[in-house]
């Protein structure tokens, strides 16, 4: 009988998944008994959404867990964490919200700062999503996901001041939208840089500043691409005489 020799083969995985065999709601529930008693206590002295009525006290204690992190938690790069103090924060929309907050993945910490001045005693408010919308639609989706119905400075307004809010938010959705075809090809560069203008102007009106950072490096980039491709068609971007 002759055997074959089998020559071993090594290969590394290009993907690995984890397999959870536990539902959401006992993964979160998991992980908050295994905190210290401080970090767990005031884990549960966040908000939430409100659970079902017909839960019974040992579901309430199963799901308590999952509705705090689903309401508070925040983006953390490719993960989600809840991060206590930002988790406080309350929300404001359009020019309402005075601070934003962003993942660093090189320290690992989540930073919270503020895009205007707040003075001493002022709420520091974030936005808990886009709020490029009409006040009914934020209104929708914050009772939906949050449960909670909106009376920051701006869902406040009277109704005449709302429409005229909610005008200006649509039209810079609508902006936005249009700048983005940018990259497609669909502008050109004169255009994109107008709508860019025209997009800070409205903000301007509309007490709506926080995304300007972002807008001037897009305008920067739309800028360095046209005086790249005019350098590579005229031989040079330098002005001339005459």
């Amino acid at each position: 009988m002759r055997v074959r020799e089998l020559t071993a083969h090594l290969e590394e995985s290009f993907l690995i998944v984890n397999v959870v065999t536990t539902s959401p709601a006992e993964l979160i529930l998991d992980s908050v008994q295994q905190l210290p008693s401080d970090q767990a206590a005031a884990f549960y002295n966040l908000s939430h959404m409100d659970l079902p009525e017909n839960f019974s006290p040992e579901e309430v204690s199963k799901w308590l867990p999952l509705y705090i992190f689903l309401t508070n938690a925040a983006a953390a790069g490719p993960n989600v964490g809840l991060f206590p103090t930002m988790a406080r924060l309350n929300h404001g929309c359009s020019g309402a919200f005075n601070a934003v907050y962003t993942w660093r993945e090189r320290e690992g910490v989540l930073y919270v700062y503020a895009f205007k001045d707040i003075k001493s005693g002022e709420e520091v408010l974030t936005s808990y999503f886009g709020t490029m919308q009409t006040r009914d639609e934020r209104r929708r989706l914050l009772m939906q996901n949050y449960g909670f119905h909106c009376m920051c400075a701006y869902c406040a307004l009277p109704d005449e001041e709302s429409r005229a809010s909610d005008t200006r938010l649509t039209t810079m959705s609508d902006l936005y939208k249009r700048f983005g075809t940018w990259s497609q090809g669909e502008i050109d560069g004169q255009e994109a840089i107008r709508l860019v203008k025209r997009i800070w102007t409205v903000g301007d009106e509309e007490g709506y500043r926080s995304e300007r950072g972002r807008l001037a490096a897009d305008a920067m980039l739309v800028a360095a691409a046209h005086s790249e491709y005019v350098s590579l068609t005229c031989g040079t971007t330098e002005p001339t005489d005459g």
